[in-house]
């Protein structure tokens, strides 16, 4: 199970996943939230996964899915807070290219 906080920062939300994000209900639970949060108008996101050691997959194509919608509305999704081997699954899979990364969620949210 991921358990999945939120806080709000001026316009942007940061989103804090805290677990594995694996197919099955974790990858659901996951996107299913974040897509709440900008049904409910967060359009400008942080995820910080300080707190995610593994992603699979299908959490990539979660996270791929999340920001064109997000884009889409006017709005994007930043990371932060990657370990090195969540950071190295990302530039392996190219995703590197399509998200801004942060050393931290205060970063990426000054970066806004």
């Amino acid at each position: 199970m991921v358990v999945i906080r939120h806080e709000q920062r001026g316009p942007v939300c940061v989103v804090t996943p805290h677990g594995d994000i694996r197919v099955g209900p974790t990858d659901v639970q996951f996107r299913d939230q974040i897509r709440e949060l900008m049904a409910h108008g967060k359009k400008l996101l942080v995820i910080d996964f300080s707190r995610v050691e593994f992603i699979d997959s299908t959490g990539l194509g979660d996270l791929a899915g999340l920001r064109a919608a997000a884009v889409k509305a006017g709005g994007n999704v930043k990371l932060a807070g990657m370990s090195k081997r969540l950071n190295d699954l990302l530039t392996l899979t190219r995703m590197d290219l399509v998200f801004e990364i942060f050393p931290t969620a205060d970063e990426a949210v000054a970066s806004y």
